[in-house]
């Protein structure tokens, strides 16, 4: 299984409230959302080796993890279900 990093990202309330509304129409948290949003955007760079093939495997205990390691005051964890990341978009009614 490959390392995975955890980092503090600084948005302005709109742009997180546009994310979140997206991640919850995508059934994804917020967290899986950035990170499908960061891998479809080195995918249309050209970007050919594989990115963290196995990501799916423990994305659960990762997000529990960075809920419980958040110690900035005012961030709340997300209360969307999680959802494990993918390569594709997840929705409902296809």
């Amino acid at each position: 299984m490959s390392e995975r990093k955890a980092f503090l990202v600084r948005l302005p309330k709109p742009v997180h409230d546009e994310l979140r509304a997206w991640a919850a129409q995508e059934m994804r948290s917020l967290n899986a959302q950035i990170e499908y949003l960061l891998r479809e955007a080195l995918r249309k760079r050209g970007i050919q080796r594989p990115l963290d093939a196995d990501a799916g495997s423990d994305a659960e205990s990762d997000e529990e993890s960075d809920e419980e390691s958040n110690d900035e005051p005012g961030v709340q964890p997300s209360d969307e279900p999680g959802v494990e990341p993918s390569d594709e978009p997840r929705r409902g009614a296809e």
